[in-house]
């Protein structure tokens, strides 16, 4: 069987997503800001990635709005969610990937779960973090210049531009406990 498509709810006759998380735009007619009628072939969307997933935006009476492929894909095929789950889980970890087959309701729990189940959830630590403000290079270094009374953490926090907390927990091996 080839690709199905769907209606997508609230945008009947105009749009249209597949199960194989394409979206389309339904040859019509429509009215221009100028008041003039166009006609519109149908057309594919070119999805735009935010925050890894693909979204489109869809227009309805001269309102645009974005929705994520992957709820439209859900919500249009009518997939059960009685448990009212807040989250779309793509099986394979491709959040890219919006077949109907690989995606299921979930909570962000049963997300974190499904993935250290099959081996796929990775642990950012250290300077893989995007937040991190050293290398461990220099976490290494910190520890090795600390001598209390000599070299304070203050003088550690100042020279490598973080907070004095941060000194203490590196040398108190609570942070960067990988190295």
């Amino acid at each position: 069987m080839g690709e199905v498509w769907r209606d997508i709810k609230g945008y009947e006759g105009i749009y249209q997503v597949s199960d194989l998380g394409r979206v389309k735009s339904l040859e019509r007619e429509i009215i221009r800001s100028d008041g003039k009628p166009t006609y519109q072939k149908e057309c594919i969307l070119k999805p735009k990635t935010d925050r890894g997933y693909l979204r489109v935006g869809l227009r309805n009476l001269g309102k645009r709005k974005f929705f994520s492929i992957h709820k439209l894909v859900l919500l249009s095929f009518n997939i059960p969610n009685p448990e009212n789950k807040r989250t779309v889980d793509h099986k394979n970890e491709d959040k890219l990937d919006n077949r109907l087959e690989n995606l299921r309701w979930a909570t962000h729990k049963e997300q974190i779960e499904y993935a250290m189940e099959t081996g796929t959830f990775k642990i950012k630590r250290g300077e893989k973090v995007g937040s991190s403000k050293l290398t461990e290079k220099q976490v290494l270094e910190i520890r090795e210049k600390y001598v209390p009374r000599k070299y304070s953490q203050y003088k550690l926090a100042e020279e490598y531009g973080v907070h004095v907390t941060t000194i203490s927990e590196i040398i108190l091996r609570k942070i960067w406990q990988h190295i």
